[in-house]
């Protein structure tokens, strides 16, 4: 399948201090990869964008490549800071979104497996090319301008015990926050993506779960693409609840 980036309303992001995250050349063009580095392994995942999938008729399921918490609540790292400075966002709103993500998936199995209180840090950068045992939440410029947003896991090989997780939000596109929420009266101006929106589907995967592709499946929090102004991966459907249940 061939995608062809959208025209968008803001330009390829080209502050000097933005953080920015080069691709290997392998891995473009893949929903997901995992790679090994001795008695760890890293798996990233990328949410691919193709516009506005039909969710007619969709159905439910979920996908777990075995991948868990042993330990919790996990705390983690939110950076707010381009947000805040490239799109009039407040940090408060920005950090709210983002701790909402995670809630939705934590209301889901009676249990707090991120923690309520995360910590904000304006400099707190994702690691990409070994874990540092931190969890952050940031943005940057990822080098592959079809990729809306990526997590990475790294986690041991021998029990896939997940050790260390990173989000980050591609600046090539815009971003905002739909201030009604699932309401279809209101959405994002232009092309704009939902913080929250895609911050639900990419917690799903820092709790382990992967992405499903099949179009039937479409109307689901981890269905694998998305589009400018969607919000309906805020809220979980039955195969995401069942999935995240059957982890947790």
């Amino acid at each position: 399948m061939v995608l062809v980036p959208p025209v968008l309303a803001m330009p390829a992001a080209t502050a000097d201090d933005e953080d920015k995250y080069k691709l290997k050349d392998e891995w473009k063009n893949k929903n997901m990869v995992v790679e090994q580095h001795g008695e760890l392994t890293q798996v990233v995942y990328f949410l691919t964008e193709i516009g506005d999938p039909d969710a007619n008729g969709a159905q439910d399921a979920y996908e777990w490549d075995g991948l868990k918490w042993y330990s919790y609540p996990v705390q983690y790292t939110i950076n707010p800071a381009t947000p805040v400075k490239k799109y009039a966002l407040t940090q408060t709103a920005v950090v709210q979104a983002v701790k909402n993500s995670f809630e939705a998936w934590d209301g889901n199995i009676g249990n707090i497996l991120f923690s309520d209180s995360p910590t904000v840090n304006s400099k707190a950068r994702a690691s990409m090319g070994r874990p540092d045992y931190k969890n952050v939440v940031t943005w940057g410029a990822i080098s592959d301008n079809n990729v809306i947003a990526m997590t990475t896991i790294w986690y041991y090989t021998s029990n896939k015990q997940i050790v260390d997780t990173d989000m980050v939000f591609n600046t090539y596109y815009k971003w905002g926050i739909d201030k009604d929420g699932e309401d279809r009266k209101y959405s994002l101006p232009g092309a704009t993506f939902d913080i929250q929106n895609i911050g639900t589907h990419e917690a799903g995967h820092a709790y382990g779960l992967s992405d499903i592709y099949d179009s039937k499946y479409s109307a689901m929090t981890m269905y694998g693409y998305a589009s400018h102004g969607e919000v309906y991966k805020r809220s979980l459907e039955a195969g995401d609840i069942a999935g995240v249940r059957t982890i947790y």
